[in-house]
């Protein structure tokens, strides 16, 4: 179900493929193996894993190996367990959730690599389905990073007031995201709303002091 719901929605995407390998990666073998192997078939993306088995439970830890840079410097953690009792796994619940869970991590990936090449239009159609419709895997990081991607690719599109929509989801998921505030102020100034705009810029510097930017946008609000 996983490889086929991932080649289900990936396939939308000329630029984009999903490829299953016969050959198995165990966790001796680890994530260089995995990498090679993503590196021979030019894979932006490897997701791998392995499950153990008790009487009652079955623990599946799944691993993420992004070899673009940018995806991989979003990606706080490449890895997360799952712990399910053993009747649960083979429910079509528990792997439509998985299936959910690698569809949107691998369309948010898709949507970073169409932002980083200036494509916003490819990358806000990704992004969206990330967010809309499917699980995001909370066990790698905060949904904030998604959040802020939509947020970027917004702006980028001139589309400000969805950016400001977006940017209070990334600071609702962490608030004590500065450059959650610090976008959300830059976008704030794009709507003439100057006095928001301000708090928000206060609000980010009160997070982090040095935050680059923050002082170059309160100069121009001052001004």
């Amino acid at each position: 179900i996983i490889i086929g719901e991932l080649t289900n929605v990936i396939s939308k995407y000329g630029d984009t493929a999903v490829r299953s390998i016969s050959k198995s990666i165990s966790e001796s073998d680890g994530a260089e193996v995995a990498k090679k192997i993503g590196k021979q078939y030019r894979a932006d993306l490897v997701i791998w894993g392995w499950y153990g088995v008790t009487e009652s439970d079955v623990m599946l830890t799944v691993h993420i190996e992004s070899l673009n840079t940018s995806a991989a410097s979003e990606i706080p953690n490449s890895s997360y367990t799952l712990l399910n009792p053993i009747e649960e796994i083979k429910s079509f619940e528990f792997q439509q959730k998985l299936s959910d869970q690698m569809t949107s991590l691998t369309l948010f990936t898709g949507g970073i690599l169409r932002f980083e090449a200036g494509d916003y239009v490819g990358a806000l159609s990704r992004l969206v389905l990330a967010e809309d419709l499917y699980i995001w895997p909370e066990e790698i990081g905060g949904k904030e990073i998604l959040y802020s991607y939509l947020g970027h690719t917004y702006s980028h599109l001139h589309q400000h007031e969805n950016a400001f929509e977006a940017y209070s989801l990334t600071i609702s998921a962490n608030p004590n995201n500065a450059e959650g505030y610090l976008n959300r102020c830059y976008t704030l100034m794009s709507l003439s709303k100057f006095e928001e705009a301000f708090k928000d810029c206060n609000k980010a510097t009160e997070i982090e002091p040095l935050i680059e930017g923050a002082y170059i946008a309160r100069a121009h609000l001052h001004w």
